[in-house]
This record gives C-alpha cells, sequence and structure tokens, in this order.
C-alpha cells in the first residue's frame, strides 16, 4: 500500500527528474557533437530505479486526487454537528509541520 510519505517522495522526484530534463533542453548538443556520439555507439540503459519511477508514476495515476469517503464522513459529521475539532492536535500537527521545515531547510 502506497503511504503518503512514498506519495511525497515520487513527488519530490519527479520534479527533480523535471528540472533534469528542462536543463537537458536547455543544452542541446551541436549538430557535429550529435554525430560524433551517434558514431561512438552510445547506448542508453534504464535504471531499477527509472523502472521504480515508472511504477509509481502509474500508481499515482490511478489515486484519486480526494478521498471522496472521507469527506462524506467529514461531512456527514460537520451536518449532524457531532464533528469535533482538537486545538490540541492542530497545534501539535502545526508545531511539527514547522519543527519539519526548520529541520528540512540549509543553514544560511
Amino acid at each position: 500500500m502506497t503511504t503518503i510519505k512514498d506519495l511525497h517522495s515520487a513527488q519530490a522526484q519527479s520534479a527533480r527528474k523535471g528540472q533534469i530534463d528542462e536543463t537537458r533542453r536547455d543544452s542541446k548538443p551541436s549538430r557535429e557533437e550529435t554525430t560524433a556520439t551517434a558514431q561512438q555507439g552510445d547506448s542508453v540503459k534504464i535504471s531499477s530505479a527509472g523502472a521504480q519511477l515508472t511504477n509509481i508514476s502509474e500508481a499515482l495515476e490511478n489515486v484519486p486526487v480526494v478521498n471522496s469517503a472521507l469527506v462524506s464522513r467529514i461531512q456527514g459529521a460537520v451536518d449532524s454537528g457531532s464533528y469535533q475539532v482538537s486545538s490540541e492536535r492542530i497545534a501539535e500537527k502545526v508545531i511539527t509541520s514547522e519543527l519539519e521545515k526548520l529541520s528540512a531547510t540549509p543553514d544560511q
């Protein structure tokens, strides 16, 4: 089962791949370089990491953007007045999130 952490990791990898692809597009080789490379017989091999990225990408395509069952359950609780908000839980999540951001930020 794919977790949210796995999905975020896959998105980050995909974003990095997009940056690499963008760099490659910006720095096109000259016709002479392309011909020389083709004559040398270069080949391309896709690593197991590339295959994993493809599998993750395909899995992400099948994951709904919204968890309809969860939304319906919460909507029902709100409508009935039984939905309870825990300010302590919200505060813990906000603090944890900010601490994670601070630890991920490189020192300046």
